[in-house]
């Protein structure tokens, strides 16, 4: 009994993880993503993290739409399909998980920044040094 209560605790906390590496879409590079906003590109910025994450500091031009709201947030929206968006979170997880819905809505151009809102911080970071 003990066994099976193992095994199912570990499906369980690791089955999430195995399914997010392998379910990663197209992805856009920190240093990418600088160029086309500084270079005038219209891409839908989303921040997927919390509102309190958001304020604490985003990516400049950000729509703030937390992960657990994405699905209502769409059906408010009037988004057409060719529309480009790039997804971030903190570190990935909610971004990739944004990423399929949005892939599944029929979105045609969907990317994952790379390395999340952590990478953008240590972008900048070295930027300013």
């Amino acid at each position: 009994m003990e066994r099976v209560a193992i095994a199912v605790l570990l499906a369980v906390f690791l089955a999430p993880a195995a399914c997010n590496r392998g379910s990663s879409g197209p992805t856009i590079s920190q240093a990418e993503l600088s160029a086309e906003i500084g270079g005038g590109t219209k891409v839908l910025l989303l921040d997927v993290r919390s509102d309190e994450e958001f304020r604490s500091g985003h990516i400049p031009g950000a729509s703030n739409v937390p992960h657990d709201a994405i699905e209502d947030w769409l059906r408010k929206q009037n988004l057409a399909p060719d529309t480009d968006i790039v997804v971030y979170c903190e570190s990935g997880g909610r971004s990739r998980t944004v990423q399929q819905v949005l892939i599944s809505e029929s979105f045609a151009s969907v990317r994952h920044l790379e390395g999340d809102m952590k990478a953008w911080r240590e972008c900048e970071k070295c930027a300013k040094e």
